[in-house]
């Protein structure tokens, strides 16, 4: 089975705003014993010093995103995509090729293409780029937006008016949740988000 065929009849795309509850619900599938891919950590990895996807960052955006040690200053960059969406596009058109590419190498490392089973891939920008058509199903982690500003202003010690311009910089929520699969509601207590979870995977299952 190729990567493409195990993503279509077996992964499941988890997404959702920032803040929503989407690294609460990977850490909940991993406890149950599913495999969980992190669009994220790949993103690190296919733009750590050294590579082919790190030269092409320092190329597009300047050595102004170097920390210190040579590495890239992730916050500054982040802080400059935020800031204007052509750039955020540049980064991206650098960034999502590799890490598609990183996806079909995690699948064949963890043993997935050689015994296909239901696995889950987290990423942010599922619906943004349009790549969610990908898999079999789409998640998405979903919560009111003051649940939404509490949780950016209290994690990452952001203030009110930053929080806010994260999140109109973003894609409208309800657009996510109106092509979901599922939808899982992150507002409640983490025994709520577990119950929304077993729903959620009883229904997935039922659709095999």
């Amino acid at each position: 089975m190729t990567a493409d065929e195990l993503i279509k009849a077996h992964g499941v795309g988890l997404t959702g705003g920032i803040a929503t509850g989407k690294s609460t619900v990977a850490k909940l599938l991993v406890a149950r014993g599913y495999e969980v891919i992190d669009a994220d950590q790949s993103a690190r990895l296919v733009t750590a010093k050294g590579t082919v996807g790190f030269a092409a960052v320092v190329a597009a955006f300047g050595e102004g995103v170097l920390a210190g040690d040579g590495t890239l200053d992730r916050k500054r960059l982040g802080a400059l995509v935020f800031a204007d969406p052509k750039r955020r596009q540049e980064l991206e058109a650098i960034t999502h090729p590799l890490v598609r590419a990183a996806l079909a190498e995690a699948l064949a490392q963890r043993g997935l293409t050689g015994a296909p089973r239901l696995f889950f891939y987290e990423a942010a920008l599922l619906v943004e780029t349009k790549s969610y058509d990908r898999f079999r199903s789409l998640w998405v982690t979903s919560c009111l937006p003051e649940t939404q500003l509490a949780r950016l202003t209290a994690r990452d010690g952001r203030s009110l008016d930053e929080a806010r311009a994260i999140l109109s910089s973003q894609m409208p929520l309800a657009e996510k949740v109106a092509v979901a699969d599922r939808v899982i509601d992150t507002n409640g207590t983490l025994a709520d988000v577990e119950r929304e979870l077993t729903k959620a995977l009883a229904a997935e299952g039922a659709s095999r």
